[in-house]
């Protein structure tokens, strides 16, 4: 009988000595991007960065760039998001990434740069996106229309038109175009043809040319303040 219990008291001691000395399990990690977009590739000079902001990667809808001075970073957008032609990471199952390509890459669009996203002509629910020259034209999502200044995809079901395009006063002149700031009205023999600036550039009315310094006001102000100012 002594040595039962003797042998109980051992038995109950053994067992509060490992309860009082017992290690909790290491908490689980989480794999870099799950939760929040992460950093992979830091590339110095990139071509496909024309201005500072992020763009599209061509080769993967999981993924974006984001452009600084000329430097791109690789960014890759949470799990089971995709980041898509509103220039945001959106959910799988919303996002039209991949789904938005009417055709193929087509000869006939020139690109006005090696990379990135540009308008597409004659239509604003479209747009293109150029990977190395090559041109491939794709569909902004419902209610939406596509914004050179912002080079996404913006809210809006009417593409912009110039019903309030200014008149020649002058046989020869340039003329700003009402909430479009990188169009002007190019007058001759008192006829006037409205023309595109460049890309990356917008039209001054002041100097009477398109100049890459005017695109980085348009961006920062409200179109229509900036030609009612200036006319």
């Amino acid at each position: 009988m002594a040595k039962l219990t003797c042998f109980l008291l051992v038995l109950v001691s053994v067992v509060l000595c490992a309860e009082a000395v017992r290690i909790d399990p290491p908490r689980p990690t989480f794999p870099p991007g799950k939760y929040f977009p992460t950093t992979t590739i830091t590339k110095k000079n990139d071509p496909r960065c024309k201005k500072n902001g992020i763009i599209a990667n061509p080769d993967d809808c999981t993924r974006y760039i984001k452009c600084k001075n000329g430097n791109s970073q690789d960014r890759k957008c949470p799990d089971s998001f995709k980041f898509d032609s509103v220039k945001r990471c959106t959910p799988d199952k919303d996002a039209d990434c991949g789904k938005t390509v009417l055709r193929g890459v087509d000869p006939k669009i020139k690109c006005p740069k090696d990379f990135g996203m540009f308008e597409f002509e004659g239509d604003c629910h479209k747009f293109i996106i150029c990977k190395e020259g090559k041109a491939t034209v794709h569909e902004c999502p419902k209610h939406h229309v596509y914004n050179d200044i912002n080079g996404g995809c913006v809210q809006g079901d009417v593409c912009p038109h110039h019903s309030s395009e200014p008149k020649c006063s002058k046989e020869t002149d340039r003329l700003p175009v009402p909430m479009d700031c990188r169009s002007y009205l190019h007058c001759v023999n008192w006829k006037g043809t409205v023309k595109k600036c460049p890309v990356g550039t917008a039209f001054d009315p002041r100097k009477k040319q398109c100049t890459a310094e005017w695109l980085k006001k348009c961006r920062n102000n409200d179109v229509r303040n900036i030609v009612r100012d200036d006319e």
